[in-house]
């Protein structure tokens, strides 16, 4: 069952959510329940992992080991 919700979005995500809609001939709600189901995908470890990650990379002074450094310098982002 679907469910006719109402929200609001920043007017330039939403011309480009409408525009990308269009270029792919699919309906704007398609678009943003896909985008949904894959902000819910994530899992909730993952989220600690990156805010974990970024409180250690932003933090002053600097708080990573050498081996912590070199472990996310070595990180290939893309296979994610």
């Amino acid at each position: 069952m679907k469910r006719k919700v109402g929200t609001l979005i920043d007017e330039t995500i939403m011309r480009r959510a409408k525009r990308r809609a269009a270029e792919m001939g699919r309906p704007l709600s398609e678009i943003i329940q896909e985008a949904l189901k894959a902000y819910l995908a994530g899992s909730p470890d993952d989220l600690r992992e990156r805010q974990e990650a970024y409180r250690r990379f932003c933090e002053r002074p600097f708080k990573l080991t050498d081996e912590q450094l070199k472990a996310v310098l070595e990180l290939d982002m893309w296979e994610r």
